[in-house]
């Protein structure tokens, strides 16, 4: 007998629900809440980024919610760091995709915190519901668009799929420079992880090896000498971040979080995989504040030192007229 002849619909296994969000300032969000048959429960969020609030695995929660909560698109303040009243963090916020990083000037334009692509609906939204050897797939795809009249025209097609057979996701991203005017390209995937499975026992584990302090606190040499570490939670901890930079020769490069460094083998973990020649280099946000305690790993084709800088430096990514870049990035839940 084949799986097929057990159950009456594909359904049984394993879904995808389109729905819309209700009350406080979540109301009405587009959202997709995605299980997959195989341990996995997720959602997505179509009307904010194509962006994703929460994976489970097997019951536990990987990711970090902040006090925000989901918040609808009209909410988003642009300006300075106001960004942060709309940052649910979740498992995925996705910043970008003209600029990424703190708040800044170029070319006469005020840039807040981590750019618009995150407070914008998707449009063209598709669920991809399949059956195929026992295996059930699934997939949503949608497009975001950052554009202004007289100026940039980015757009950004996500798909997001899994299977029955994983505890995990692919994320493939492809963008595509519409407009008629090279346009700058700063793209972050900020993945940031949360109790229980970020913990004091805790640790990165990095293809790059030893990272660079990536701010002031961060320079401190027993704070390089615990960067792969974390500790109990501390009321007014002060943000450190560590910019990583991988190998080209190493493809896919691998990033991981163990729940507990004292099994290094057999630890349950979150890897994440991606090609080093498309994401160079990882913001790695650690935050051990009480209420705000959680790990950003932060893959990136730039790093955030601001669009301005990159560009009177000649180093600022830039996207010509009908030219597309697609990047993949794995996400898999490993029980150990």
């Amino acid at each position: 007998m084949k799986l097929r002849d057990y159950i009456g619909d594909a359904k049984q296994l394993g879904f995808i629900h389109r729905c819309k969000l209700s009350e406080g300032k979540m109301d009405n969000v587009d959202a997709a809440i995605i299980q997959n048959g195989g341990g996995l429960n997720m959602m997505v969020l179509p009307g904010r980024g194509m962006d994703i609030p929460y994976v489970y695995a097997k019951g536990m929660g990987l990711h970090f919610s902040s006090s925000t909560g989901i918040t609808a698109a009209p909410y988003y303040e642009k300006d300075g760091v106001e960004f942060l009243r709309s940052f649910f963090a979740g498992t995925l916020t996705t910043c970008g995709v003209t600029f990424a990083g703190h708040p800044d000037e170029d070319n006469g334009e005020k840039l807040g915190l981590h750019g618009r692509i995150s407070n914008t609906p998707a449009e063209d939204v598709r669920v991809y519901q399949d059956f195929r050897d026992g295996v059930l797939q699934l997939a949503i795809e949608g497009t975001l668009k950052e554009a202004k009249m007289f100026g940039e025209y980015v757009a950004l097609t996500r798909r997001i799929e899994t299977d029955s057979q994983r505890m995990g996701f692919t994320l493939i991203d492809t963008i595509e420079n519409r407009g008629n005017i090279p346009a700058p390209l700063m793209i972050m995937y900020h993945i940031n992880f949360g109790y229980p499975l970020l913990n004091p026992d805790s640790k990165v584990v990095s293809s790059s090896g030893r990272p660079a302090p990536g701010n002031t606190l961060a320079e401190k040499p027993e704070e390089m000498a615990v960067w792969d570490q974390f500790q109990e939670p501390e009321p007014g901890y002060a943000e450190r971040l560590f910019f990583h930079t991988f190998d080209p020769a190493t493809n896919p490069v691998s990033v991981e979080l163990l729940q507990d460094k004292s099994r290094p083998e057999s630890s349950p973990r979150v890897r994440l995989e991606f090609d080093p020649a498309d994401l160079p280099n990882m913001v790695h946000w650690k935050s051990m504040q009480d209420q705000q305690y959680v790990v950003g790993l932060e893959p990136c084709n730039v790093l955030p030192v601001g669009r301005s800088r990159l560009r009177k430096e000649g180093r600022l990514p830039m996207l010509q007229p009908e030219e597309r870049k697609t990047i993949t990035l794995r996400y898999d839940f490993i029980e150990g």
